[in-house]
C-alpha cells in the first residue's frame, strides 16, 4: 500500500506537468535500529515508472537503478516553462526569468 501511493504521489504530478522525475531512497536499518528505509528508487518521465529499484533489501550491496529514455520526448506543461520579462531591472533577478 505505501509503495502504491508513494507511486502516485510521484507519477501524477509528473503526468500533470511532464518533465522526467527521479526518486531516490536508500534501503537498510537506521541507527539504532529504529528507521528501516524501504528504498525503491523511481525514475518516472511524463508520469510513466520507466524503472524501479528494489524494495525491502537488507543485502550488503549498492543497487543502481538507470533508465534510457528520448530526452527530446519528455514534455513540460506551458504553465510550468519559465518566462523572459524584458521589463524587469531587478539586480536581484537572474538573467530576466520569472519563476511560475
Amino acid at each position: 500500500m505505501k509503495l502504491r501511493t508513494r507511486v502516485s504521489l510521484i507519477s501524477n504530478p509528473a503526468r500533470k506537468v511532464g518533465g522526467a522525475h527521479v526518486y531516490v531512497n536508500t534501503t537498510g536499518v537506521g541507527v539504532e535500529a529504529r528507521m528501516m528505509f524501504d528504498g525503491s528508487a523511481m525514475i518516472v518521465a511524463n508520469g510513466k515508472v520507466l524503472e524501479q529499484g528494489a524494495q525491502l533489501s537488507l543485502k550488503d550491496v549498492v543497487e543502481l537503478t538507470t533508465a534510457t529514455f528520448d530526452i527530446e520526448g519528455v514534455r513540460v506543461s506551458d504553465s510550468y516553462k519559465p518566462q523572459i520579462n524584458p521589463n524587469r531591472n531587478d539586480s536581484n533577478a537572474k538573467s530576466g526569468y520569472l519563476v511560475p
